[in-house]
């Protein structure tokens, strides 16, 4: 990152604001090889991570996944490790979009120690599987 090349090639590919880089312990990652291409991430910051964690779990993979999103990564700031950032592959956007917006979901969230406003990131992959 300290490379004095780095800001000329990322000029030259067209960057134009700085990066935002965070350091991630990965606490969980599913490779089930599903082939998607959409995602959603979602960053928090928890007041204690692991009552955090037992509510998570407790909601559990088949809940969300019946929500349109398969769990991907689980991972923790390193510089931050109350800051959580989720990485899901989503199987049906229109569900999982309802299912992130809904009071039930908020609710789950708040009751789970959240204490920072969500950050929703839908994104999609180009590169080909």
């Amino acid at each position: 990152m300290n490379d004095p090349r780095l800001k000329d090639v990322m000029q030259r590919a067209g960057v134009t604001s700085a990066p935002h880089i965070t350091f991630l312990n990965v606490v969980r990652a599913n490779a089930a090889g599903q082939n998607v291409t959409d995602y959603v991430e979602i960053i928090h910051k928890v007041a204690d991570f692991d009552k955090w964690l037992k509510v998570y779990d407790a909601e559990g993979s088949a809940t969300r996944a019946a929500e349109g999103m398969v769990d991907g990564i689980l991972a923790r700031s390193i510089d931050d490790p109350s800051m959580v950032y989720l990485v899901f592959d989503i199987t049906d956007p229109a569900k999982a979009k309802a299912a992130l917006a809904s009071e039930a979901k908020k609710k789950l969230m708040m009751g789970a120690g959240v204490i920072s406003k969500p950050e929703i990131l839908f994104f999609r992959s180009v590169v080909a599987h």
